[in-house]
Order: C-alpha cells, then structure tokens, then sequence
C-alpha cells in the first residue's frame, strides 16, 4: 500500500482565519474520515499548545502532486504558482477528473508535470486568498 501525503489547513469558522496547517502522510487510506479530522485536530493541538477549544472549524484536505517546482517545493491541490516569465502570471493547482494536475495560463489548461520547471511555489488559496485577487487600475 503507498502513502498519500495531505496537508490540512484548519480554519477557525467564528473567527474566519487559518490558524493551523500541517502535512501528514496517511498510511491507510480506508481510516474513518471522523477519526482521521480528530486525530489531527488532537495533533495540532498539543503541537501548538492551544489554550482555547476551537469548536466550530472545518478542515480543508489538499493533496500532495508528488510534483515539485523549480526550487524543489512540493506542490499540493489549491497552491499558488507563479510563471516564471515576463507576464508573472499566477495560477492554481487543479486535479482534474481524469487525475490530471493542471494550471491554467492564458486560458489554457497545461499539465503540471510539464510546466513544472518553469513555475515557483507562492502560497496556497487557504492561507493566502489574496494571492489570486486581481488589481483594477
């Protein structure tokens, strides 16, 4: 059986902010979602050491591409890539039906895999929303 890495970005739903993110490797894909969110939400807590109980939170799960960019940073669903060309035009990691990672540029779905070399990590959508606002003049 392999691994499947995960990262959790944890936002806290009455306070509308990211307050944690971490990356696991989930060993066995048939585990109880319930149990897996309450396994990690435990985790977080000791490891940040929270003095407050977060109730009301959703977990949002992005999947590791097993793709890196050009400066070696993995790459996981709903990153914020950046071209690396005259245009730094920016892009989101999509996993398409077909399993397919995808960015789009100028229109055009281009395969990550392919594009990989020429794109650098920026961030991702859940901690950085801002990323991927356009700016009117």
């Amino acid at each position: 059986m392999s691994n499947i890495k995960v990262r959790f970005v944890i936002e806290d739903l009455e306070r509308k902010n990211t307050f944690a993110s971490c990356v696991r490797t989930i060993q066995d894909i048939f585990d109880s979602p319930e149990l897996l969110e309450d396994n990690i939400m435990n985790s977080i807590n000791e490891e940040l050491n929270f003095t407050e109980e977060i109730t009301d939170y959703e977990i949002h799960k992005d999947l590791y591409t097993e793709i890196k960019d050009k400066n070696h940073e993995e790459l996981f669903v709903n990153d914020v890539v950046q071209f690396h060309s005259k245009t730094n035009h920016k892009s989101l990691v999509r996993k398409l039906d077909s399993g397919l990672y995808v960015i789009d540029f100028m229109g055009e779905e281009l395969s990550l895999i392919d594009e990989h070399f020429r794109i650098k990590k920026i961030g991702n959508i859940r901690e950085n929303p801002e990323l991927l606002i356009i700016k009117e003049n």
